[in-house]
């Protein structure tokens, strides 16, 4: 019986390496940037940490990526002082919340040495990543961040992740290099983790004659970087960053293999490789409102004839679907002639343990249409040649059938209990007041699993859970864990429980009650000065925060947001006063044009009269 791995957890892994902060080559073109890694499906990429003593526009690009929705994980910089890398970042985050992932030490430091207090060599390497761990812990922003240790060294350091950079050469398959340095670090520095923050291939075909090592074709570097993120997932790697998102310089002799890494050519166009990882996200991609949360289940599936250089992997969607990937990694590139081997098909079967309704197989060098259907099987043959299968399965025979609870109301006051995300509640009987108590993410407003109106949901356990209202009045509860709540629509009642909270009211005068720990009570659509929120229970000392959408709040400019723009009172003295609060009253109202003519908009209520302070307040 083989467990299954959530599948949104596997394409969470996927990473691209960038260099978005370069200004001299086609990362200057942020917009590029983007549209590719949306292309690709991907929102995670590794960069440098910010540094203010760079290119201030490639600051900027930084920033911009993240208002993009574009996630890091940052690598400091061996120059840069561990208490100033952490200083930037924290300035970063609080101007992108969310927008840092990871925050890695030093890059290959092997390559390119650490001089620390008065340290050289890998002794200077463990003590600053000691010093830049222990400045991330101690920062209130950055402390939740994953630490990944530096690279270039097989030792032990202070991190969460341990951390690898492997590069296959000379048209290598992946696996037996990458799962030696993995097995190597491993042992150096137990109990961790792993990370593969730089891996990948490049297309010179003439590098190996200019001091670099072979390159590959672009169809076999799609092969090969397909490969390459099934065996990172394989090896249960946090994440795999495949180096990098684009060949940014111009390389008329093509000899020059730090130019040929890329997913995207000198114009932009994809690769092979871009195509290739675009389809298998595509055919991967989960959008279920449980997708991150549920518990995967197993199948009792196995395959016969399976070459030895060939492995499997079982996931699953949120939608109960299974998805067996195989692949197989022959020899399949000649270095002496430079030019792709034609791997032999083998013929495997796959026994699926049970009969499933709905059998489909992708191939994402191909597309994202299937290319076999299959219906009522219990097995089925395919060829395994040299790049990742996808088999699909629904329909029954997983230990958890798919979309078969059904819950049903009457016409009184109603309370669900769901814990999977195959359970459907159908209320469309309607009458009374409705509650659903669930121990994974819900969406009211998601029609696929709620059929009628249902107004409350309470989130139980300790997990940290989602919960998202529909158009009407809804009463929102979290649990101990952490949690989202988005009203939506409607005058809505959220209360956030212990943990550190995040209240959307959206639309309507809604009540936000944060409860124990630091919550964030976010403002992101446009205040009209009847719609307004009331927050109960606000709490400077507590850590609570009010965010403010910067696209509502245009006023007020992210790069330059001060206490300037803060004022106590009951009116904008100066023309920088934006955000007017009066104790008093407990009225925060926002004032675009400052002290000039025109007239503030309330925005919310702080019911209790808190203590309000610049340092409460975040622009996102």
């Amino acid at each position: 019986m083989a467990q299954a791995v959530r599948i949104n957890d596997i394409i969470r892994s996927f990473g691209i390496d960038t260099h978005i902060d370069y200004t001299d080559g086609k990362y200057s073109n942020v917009g590029e940037v983007v549209k590719a890694l949306d292309y690709l499906g991907l929102d995670t990429v590794r960069d440098h940490a910010p540094n203010s003593a760079s290119d201030p526009n490639g600051q900027t690009h930084l920033g911009d990526a993240a208002e993009a929705g574009v996630q890091f994980v940052f690598s400091a910089q061996r120059e840069v002082d561990p208490a100033a890398v952490a200083q930037r970042l924290h300035a970063f985050v609080q101007a992108h919340p969310g927008s840092v992932v990871g925050i890695e030490g030093p890059n290959e430091v092997n390559n390119w040495p650490v001089s620390y207090h008065g340290l050289s060599g890998q002794a200077a390497a463990v003590a600053y990543q000691k010093d830049l761990s222990a400045a991330v812990n101690a920062d209130p922003l950055l402390k939740n961040i994953p630490v990944l240790g530096f690279t270039g060294y097989t030792v032990a350091s202070a991190s969460d992740y341990t951390t690898i950079h492997t590069y296959a050469k000379d048209g290598d398959q992946p696996y037996s290099w990458l799962s030696r340095e993995a097995g190597v670090q491993r042992a150096a520095d137990p109990g961790k983790p792993l990370a593969i923050t730089e891996t990948g291939y490049h297309t010179s075909l003439t590098a190996d004659s200019n001091g670099g090592w072979e390159g590959v074709s672009e169809a076999t570097q799609a092969k090969l970087l397909l490969n390459t993120l099934m065996d990172g997932a394989a090896l249960g790697s946090k994440n795999t960053f495949i180096y990098e998102l684009l060949d940014a310089y111009s390389d008329p002799q093509g000899a020059n293999q730090e130019k040929h890494f890329g997913l995207f050519h000198l114009d932009y166009s994809a690769k092979p490789a871009a195509t290739a990882i675009h389809n298998l996200t595509e055919i991967l991609q989960d959008d279920g409102a449980t997708r991150a949360s549920f518990s995967a289940g197993t199948v009792n599936y196995s395959i016969d004839g399976l070459p030895s250089s060939a492995r499997s992997l079982l996931t699953e969607k949120s939608d109960g679907s299974y998805q067996i990937i195989i692949w197989n990694e022959p020899d399949i590139w000649n270095q002496s002639s430079d030019t792709a081997i034609q791997a032999a098909a083998t013929a495997v079967k796959v026994n699926l343990g049970a009969s499933f309704g709905s059998v489909k197989v992708f191939d994402p060098l191909t597309g994202t249409t299937a290319i076999k259907s299959l219906s009522n099987v219990s097995s089925l043959t395919l060829d395994v040649v040299d790049h990742p299968l996808i088999i699909e399965i629904a329909g029954s025979g997983a230990s958890t059938p798919p979309a078969t609870n059904h819950l049903y109301g009457g016409t009184g006051n109603d309370t669900f209990t769901v814990t999977n995300a195959n359970q459907i509640v159908d209320e469309s009987r309607g009458g009374g007041t409705d509650t659903i108590k669930a121990s994974i993410s819900f969406s009211l407003a998601d029609q696929k699993h709620t059929v009628g109106t249902i107004e409350n949901l309470t989130l139980t356990g300790t997990a940290n859970l989602n919960a998202t209202g529909n158009n009407t009045a809804n009463i929102l509860t979290g649990n101990d864990g952490n949690n989202s709540l988005n009203g939506g629509k409607g005058a809505d009642r959220l209360v956030g429980g212990l943990g550190n909270d995040k209240l959307i009211g959206k639309a309507g005068a809604d009540v936000l009650i944060g409860g124990g720990g630091g919550d964030s009570f976010v403002f992101d659509v446009k205040p009209d000065n009847t719609s307004v929120d009331k927050i109960r229970d606000f709490s400077s000392a507590a850590g609570d925060k009010l965010m403010l959408d910067h696209s509502i709040f245009a006023a007020l400019n992210l790069s330059r947001f001060s206490d300037e723009n803060f004022v106590l009172g009951t009116k904008a003295l100066e023309a920088d006063d934006k955000l007017i609060y009066d104790q008093a009253s407990g009225i925060l109202a926002y004032d675009a044009d400052g002290s000039a003519a025109g007239a503030a908009i309330h925005v919310a209520d702080l019911d209790n009269s808190a203590a309000l302070h610049f340092k409460d307040l975040l622009l996102a």
